[in-house]
């Protein structure tokens, strides 16, 4: 009788990014939804011998296989916007407020559902989740998908900074309670929306929190011009006053900080607060400058940036010199279709490759790959990422949709050819070692 926990794929390639080679004609084995071993298919006995072990066996001709891919700045819970219709940034903000107060439940658990499957379809096994709703969570947790979600915290009044952590602090126990059986699979943790949304108290709070508990907090940062207004010059511009009042949230102190807080920009405000450190993904980084791109190094934060989106919304990018200096701590993430084509990863590191070497920046292809896989697990410390033996088998494989799509390949152009040849490939996807 054949034991369904065991399967040996066989392919063309297998990309283990874990420092290592691509591997040529390549096997990997599965075992109870692990990967148990992997190296040259030459190395096996015999196709007969695995018969016998009662393996069931899996070719691929032309596959490219490689670990699941790691999205690290999503939004789940958001459909399609028409940006044309909003007048500016803070516009599109409230507008993304009122759509998501007008979907009804139903609406929500259908849109999250949708998502989720667009994600998994694409080859993306794990997501950082910024702003779920109850449905998003509900959705993520009926489907194969893993997750790291943060719970968003708003709260700009010092006063109020104790009761509003601890009423954060109920909730994501309420979470980790009701979702207990599918722990590991999901984790939860905190999403302090932004420096213009959370007081430097609250901030603290959360900051002490995740480094006790070893929890990632996420944060957008550095992303509107008016965050810099808010710590440089102290200003708080009429329109933010008008998201706030939508909210139901008073404004940002601050605004009124100017004795306390010198003149600085957002993220040497973060730190100034103590609140910046490798225990944080920061995400978007638009509006920084060279000083604070030392200090995000020092950090050793997680960088998740956001290239499609910062174009669509803000007709920018970060600066290149972000990537020359933070290679080792730069991740992809697709934010949410508000601001986006689509949730496709690979879609956004192909449109990156070719934005980055318009720029000017030298990136290879492979830092783009390991930047939606190895980097990103090994900064959250995931037991994913690269083909390791003991790794979950969460894997993605590219398969030629024809033999004309076939080509012979070196190692040395894989990453190119994937990129560059998307479209002449479908993709299969596996989550502990089921493929979906």
């Amino acid at each position: 009788m054949m034991n369904s926990s065991k399967k040996l794929i066989l392919i063309d390639w297998l990309l283990p990014m874990d420092g290592g080679r691509p591997i040529r004609k390549a096997y990997l084995l599965i075992e109870k939804g692990l990967i148990k071993d992997f190296g040259l298919q030459v190395q096996l006995s015999s196709e007969g011998d695995c018969l016998e072990q009662n393996l069931i066996i899996e070719k691929l001709p032309g596959g490219i296989l490689m670990p699941g891919l790691i999205n690290t700045h999503i939004h789940l819970a958001y459909k399609t916007t028409a940006l044309d219709d909003c007048q500016d940034e803070i516009d599109w903000l409230k507008k993304i407020v009122q759509e998501s107060r007008s979907m009804t439940q139903k609406d929500k658990i259908s849109l999250a559902k949708e998502n989720v499957k667009a994600v998994l379809k694409g080859g993306c096994t794990f997501v950082v989740e910024n702003t779920p709703f109850d449905e998003t969570v509900e959705a993520i947790a009926e489907s194969r998908l893993k997750a790291l979600l943060g719970i968003e915290v708003f709260g700009n009044k010092s006063s109020q900074a104790e009761m509003v952590f601890q009423n954060s602090l109920a909730k994501l126990k309420s979470l980790e309670e009701k979702f207990q059986s599918v722990t590991p699979r999901l984790q939860f943790t905190f999403s302090p929306h932004s420096i213009y949304n959370v007081a430097d108290s609250l901030m603290q709070l959360l900051s002490v929190w995740a480094k006790q508990n070893d929890r990632f907090l996420l944060l957008h940062l550095a992303e509107f011009a008016f965050e810099s207004e808010l710590t440089q010059e102290h200003k708080l511009p009429a329109k933010l006053l008008d998201l706030y009042n939508l909210l139901g949230v008073t404004g940002s102190e601050i605004a009124n900080k100017k004795n306390t807080l010198a003149a600085m920009n957002p993220v040497q405000y973060l730190k100034e607060i103590q609140c910046l450190h490798k225990k944080m993904v920061l995400t978007h980084l638009i509006n920084v400058s060279e000083e604070d791109i030392k200090t995000l190094k020092e950090s050793d934060a997680l960088l998740a940036l956001c290239l499609r989106s910062n174009l669509l919304l803000h007709k920018k990018i970060p600066p290149s010199s972000l990537f020359r200096s933070t290679s080792s701590q730069i991740s992809f993430g697709t934010d949410g279709l508000s601001s986006n084509y689509d949730l496709d990863l690979i879609h956004e590191i192909s449109h990156n490759f070719k934005l980055l070497k318009a720029n000017g920046l030298d990136a290879s292809s492979q830092s783009l790959f390991e930047s939606i896989t190895s980097i990103p697990a090994a900064k959250l410390g995931l037991k994913m990422g690269a083909i390791k033996r003991g790794n979950p088998a969460d894997l993605l494989c590219f398969v030629p949709n024809s033999k004309e799509s076939q080509k012979e390949l070196s190692e040395k152009n894989i990453f190119d050819y994937l990129l560059e040849e998307l479209s002449n490939f479908t993709r299969q996807v596996w989550v502990d070692g089921e493929s979906i």
